[in-house]
């Protein structure tokens, strides 16, 4: 398994606005937002919620940013910035499992378990998301633009 991220996740107010000023910075183009109702457990926000997403076209690493929120995973408590960095991982791979990430805590499981984030304590400020290899054609499908 490798080390590299694929992905930096970044927390915005504003999801157009960021689109517009990532974009001019990075020269990057983004996907349409997506709404997304995903299924979260074990952070302090409401169990099932609708996320505003989008990715780089370019990558990677993938930008993706994301819209804050007033609480959970995703709260603005904090202001916007780098929230995670994403890398794919075999089936099953948590931070108890994997020596690599044993350091690292848990803070939230996505989606029954598809992706889990460690918490930002864990690794100096910044997440870890752990993505499950088994969505990768479909996400990087999202990605490309090709499904909604």
């Amino acid at each position: 398994m490798s080390a590299l991220f694929w992905h930096v996740g970044i927390v915005v107010k504003d999801i157009h606005a960021a689109i517009e000023s990532f974009s001019k910075a990075f020269q990057v183009t983004f996907n349409e937002p997506s709404r997304l109702v995903i299924d979260v457990e074990g952070d302090d926000g409401p169990p099932q919620r609708e996320v505003i997403a989008t990715y780089s076209q370019q990558g990677p690493p993938y930008l993706e940013l994301m819209q804050g929120q007033d609480s959970g995973y995703l709260s603005l408590e904090n202001g916007e910035g780098v929230h995670h960095l994403g890398l794919w991982v075999p089936p099953g791979t948590t931070p108890s499992n994997t020596a690599q990430f044993e350091a690292l805590h848990t803070e939230a499981v996505i989606s029954g378990g598809r992706q889990l984030l460690t918490t930002p304590a864990s690794l100096h400020g910044v997440r870890v998301e752990l993505v499950d290899e088994a969505n990768r054609a479909a996400i990087e499908s999202w990605i490309s633009g090709v499904s909604s």
